[in-house]
Parts: C-alpha cells; structure tokens; sequence
C-alpha cells in the first residue's frame, strides 16, 4: 500500500510505524516494517511571484492540525513545525527543552521549493571531523578532544529575490607606467624608475539579470555565518512537499519580505558597482559613479536543510553549521596560540639572520 499523492502523514500505510524521510536512501521509509516509496521530484511548480511590497501577499498556512504541531521556544523565541509522533523535542537552535504549543499563525507565505536533505547524520558527523581535523593553526588534539553535541537537521526558511539591473557608470580609468627620472644619490647622479598614472575618463551601460539572490528568512542563524551558508545548489530544487518533512524539523520564518528584500537589494547594488568597475578597467581607479534602476522584482519562500550543532573544546562552546545539501561546514575553530607565536617567532628570526648577515659584510642586498 502506498501513499496517496499529496497526503501528508507520519504513519507508514503497511503497518502503522513511524514513517520518515530518508536522506540515504531519498525515500519515505519506516523504521520498523521497511516500507519505501519514491517522492516525486517535479519542478513545475517552482514559480516566481511578482514582488509588490504595498500589497498584502500573504496566504492561509498550510498547517494540518491532525499530524502537524507549532512550536516555540520558550529560551530563544525560535517557531518549528514538527509532528506528534516526535514526543521529545529540543529547541534546534539553542537546545532549551523548555517547548511549548503555539497557536497555529493565521497568514504567511508559502513555500514553493524544497531541497531535501541529502547529508544524513553519520556523514553530517564524518565532515565534521574532517573539518575539524583541517586547519594548521588549530591545537593538534582538537579532532580527538572535541565533543560534538546535540547535532539537529532542520529545515530553514529562505527568500529568492529576481531582479532586473540597469545601471549607467562613468569613472577614471588609471594605467601604471615607469619613467626615470635623474637624482643625486652619495654625491653621483643616477637614473631612478618612478611610477606614473595615467588617467583615462570612460563611461557605459551595464544591463544584467540576477536570479535568485538569496536571503535566510531566520535571524536565528547568527549574522556572521548568513551569507556563507547560502551556498546551495538551487538547481536541484523540487516542488515543495511536506513529505519531505517527515521526521525533520522546519523553522517558520520571522524575517519578512519587508524586513528581507532591502538586504537582497543591498548586494545587487553592491554587484552592480563591482561589475561596472571590472567593465571601467585599468590598474587603479577613482571617481566611479553608478546610477543603477532596479525592475522586475520577483520572489519566491523556499527550505532549504541545515545541520545544526555545538561542540565542546575545554570547556568552551564552539557552533557548527553543515549545509545538507553540500555537506559544507562552517563554524568557529580555537586557535593554538603556541602554533602561532612560534610561527612569529620564526619569522621574526628569519628577519633578524637577514639583518645580521647584512650588517656583518656576509651578505649584500
């Protein structure tokens, strides 16, 4: 027996368990009978909705009451959705046990696409050992020393914003060149290089389309790790299905789309200005000026999956972030400042031998 098409239910239909979703095997599976089923993996309703922030563009949530709960943390405010099967829940974020039931919301905006979870927890696990074992100013017995704690896979909330950029720039290219130039030098003249500018005016159009520029609809994942946790590959993005949330934990987003298109806004402006500079040339520049016009905005709410965890090293905690789709890490490492001062010490040798060979006669630069 399989499971309708669209039906969304932690129960397996051959013998009532406990039914997940699989990033081993990409499929639905029961943890007791064995039962396996496919997921469609249909992109066709992946579309972009036209970005008007003056209208209300928000839909009923899709929350089923009858398998599906709403959860806040009481110690940090984070919202996930989870199932009544899962009977112990800790907060994904901070750990706090302290869950309590929260009213289901009345309107957000629905998720369109989904990347599911292709890292399962042993190869979570495995990267980040290999992560934690890279790295030379790191201490040597930190792979064996570290306690990896708490490691939990949710989904996260993302916005993809389109944009159209037209931008006019006008700027002054410099070129490098060497002259020479006669000097006294100990009493004797000599020929010297010098380096000169010279400075060209030049001007252009810049017409370039950005897709999905992404932005974490969390401010629970902290600011430092925001933009080098956006490294999906969105190409591999399917139509949303809640199935694919079985036995996994989604956040509800609390970054909007008011609070969240200016920082897209943001970098393309900041793009825009880098590209018009690539396209001004020349060895140095000075006085670029990019008039840039922004049109066609489109968004769309996407999940993106995220392992989350903390681990301990003497006493200290460190946060870990493992991208489920790449198996990236990114997170804090302790520094060996034995490593580190010897490496200074080294160099600082290194400079005075230099010094003292120069000074001796023995050397002559």
């Amino acid at each position: 027996m399989a499971l309708q098409p669209g039906i969304y239910s932690p129960k397996c239909p051959s013998c009532g368990g406990t039914i997940i979703y699989s990033p081993d095997s990409k499929h639905l599976t029961c943890e007791y009978c064995g039962f396996s089923e496919d997921l469609p993996s249909e992109k066709d309703q992946i579309v972009e909705t036209k970005l008007d922030l003056q209208k209300n563009q928000y839909e009923e949530f899709d929350l089923d009451k009858t398998t599906e709960k709403l959860l806040q943390c009481s110690s940090c405010g984070a919202q996930f959705s989870i199932f009544h099967e899962q009977l112990k829940v800790n907060c994904p974020f901070c750990n706090s046990e302290k869950i309590h039931e929260e009213a289901v919301l009345q309107k957000l905006i629905k998720p369109v696409g989904i990347i599911p979870f292709y890292l399962g927890k042993r190869e979570a696990e495995k990267k980040f050992g290999i992560w934690l074992g890279q790295g030379w100013f790191h201490p040597a017995g930190l792979k064996n020393a570290a306690t990896l704690d708490h490691l939990q896979g949710i989904y996260i909330p993302f916005w993809t914003f389109d944009f159209q950029a037209n931008a006019e720039w006008c700027g002054e290219a410099g070129y490098e060149y060497t002259s020479y130039q006669t000097v006294f030098v100990n009493g004797k003249m000599q020929s010297q290089p010098v380096t000169k500018i010279r400075w060209e005016y030049r001007s252009g159009i810049l017409n370039h389309f950005f897709d999905d520029v992404l932005v974490a609809a969390s401010d629970r994942i902290d600011s430092r790790y925001r933009e080098k946790v956006s490294g999906y590959k969105l190409s591999e993005m399917l139509n949303f299905d809640k199935r694919y949330l079985l036995g996994w934990q989604a956040e509800v987003y609390n970054q909007d789309i008011q609070t969240s298109y200016p920082l897209a806004e943001e970098m393309v402006y900041e793009q825009v200005r880098h590209m018009c500079a690539a396209q001004l040339g020349g060895n140095v520049q000075r006085n670029l000026s990019v008039q840039t016009n922004l049109s066609k905005q489109t968004f769309k709410h996407i999940y993106l999956p995220l392992w989350l965890s903390s681990y301990n090293y003497n006493g200290k905690i460190y946060h870990v972030l493992i991208n489920g789709q790449t198996g990236k890490v990114i997170g804090d490492k302790p520094l060996s400042w034995l490593k580190i001062s010897l490496l200074v010490f080294s160099f600082l040798l290194i400079i005075f031998v230099i010094w003292w060979l120069k000074e001796s006669g023995i050397v002559r630069l």
